[in-house]
């Protein structure tokens, strides 16, 4: 799968990142906060049956990697064995990126190319 370019990391890809999340139902798993205490969150099993909560979307350190293209790549491709989805169907690139900048928010995780630097 290739990825898209990453857009800058703005407050209105944040924003848009929001839609994005409410319009794909991300918080009946993850929860309205991203939390992972959506109200489907304790009725979720990975494909050999175990229970499986849904990632806590606000610690920063993602299961599938924690770089904005490692989101980008999960959202696209769902994760094997866990009840995440693949939404390539159903999101295009741009608002692919836009997720990222929001769930990127969520922990106060920005792209390495948009962090400030102090002098």
């Amino acid at each position: 799968m290739q990825i898209a370019p990453e857009p800058a990391h703005t407050p209105e890809s944040v924003t848009k990142g929001r839609a994005v999340y409410e319009k794909q139902n991300c918080a009946q798993c993850h929860g309205d906060r991203g939390t992972g205490d959506g109200p489907a969150a304790k009725t979720l099993a990975d494909d050999w049956g175990n229970t499986i909560l849904p990632f806590d979307l606000t610690k920063g350190h993602m299961k599938g990697g924690t770089s904005g293209a490692d989101l980008y790549r999960v959202f696209m491709t769902g994760l094997n064995g866990t009840p995440m989805p693949s939404f390539v169907e159903s999101i295009a690139p741009d608002e692919a990126w836009d997720l990222v900048h929001y769930i990127q928010s969520l922990s106060g995780r920005q792209t390495r190319s948009t962090q400030k630097v102090k002098p």
